[in-house]
């Protein structure tokens, strides 16, 4: 299976894209499958190959798991950092730690009275936004401590995701029927064959190969499309058959 560094899938820069129908390389399109396509044809494969290469520029853009997980845990050091400063030197309550009638430490005390009373803004209070900002860094340190990174992590190659996002959404509207080499055709069938566009779009055969490599000026083999069906499958694009 095609893997590359594992990324959590964000919004990406736009790249180049299929805007418009004449945008398409279609003459070279219809001279390796050699079929022509009408304009309604041409319109539908646009708007499938444009959302693919939407989908491209998400996993070519996607920060790694290491990056986003190295945040979290950053994000989380400096909140207990805000939290232990404001247990240093107040209650909850923003009162002063106080033990059996006098200062816990006296020394704290004079230090945190003397950044409280350094500000010229007659509006500003050390204590109350230092106890704002500590009950806000406990929700987060709570919050951010849940998030499971791995869950979300994707380890597939942004050609992987381009070819299968363009195979799933073009399946989706695909004519489908019982691929006449699967075991039990003739009853359950497991396997089946779709047709679009005049087209054979398959997995182990058909037209997709030279189809998509002509798309997207670039080269996929058979081995690619056939991936890129199962991974069409585990992203929710092409119904899995029972």
């Amino acid at each position: 299976m095609a893997k590359s560094t594992k990324r959590i899938a964000v919004t990406g820069e736009a790249g180049p894209n299929y805007w418009h129908v004449d945008d398409m390389p279609w003459e070279d399109i219809e001279g390796r499958t050699g079929h022509q396509f009408s304009e309604s044809d041409r319109e539908e494969i646009r708007a499938i190959a444009s959302q693919a290469l939407a989908q491209y520029d998400v996993a070519v853009d996607s920060p790694s798991a290491s990056e986003v997980e190295a945040l979290r845990k950053e994000i989380i050091q400096h909140s207990k950092d805000i939290v232990a400063i404001a247990k240093k030197y107040r209650t909850p309550e923003g009162l002063p730690l106080i033990k059996g009638g006098e200062l816990m430490n006296s020394r704290n005390e004079a230090v945190f009275l003397g950044l409280a009373l350094s500000s010229n803004d007659p509006s500003f209070s050390l204590t109350e936004q230092l106890i704002d900002a500590a009950a806000a860094c406990e929700d987060l340190v709570t919050d951010l401590s849940k998030i499971r990174i791995e869950q979300h992590e994707t380890a597939l190659k942004p050609d992987v995701v381009l070819l299968a996002w363009f195979i799933g959404l073009s399946v989706q509207g695909a004519n489908q029927s019982p691929a006449r080499a699967s075991v039990g055709h003739l009853n359950k069938p497991t396997a089946f064959e779709h047709r679009r566009w005049g087209l054979h779009l398959s997995g182990k055969t058909g037209d997709l190969p030279v189809f998509c490599s002509a798309i997207f000026q670039r080269k996929f083999s058979q081995n690619q499309v056939q991936h890129a069906f199962v991974v069409a499958r585990e992203l929710g694009l092409i119904e899995r058959q029972e």
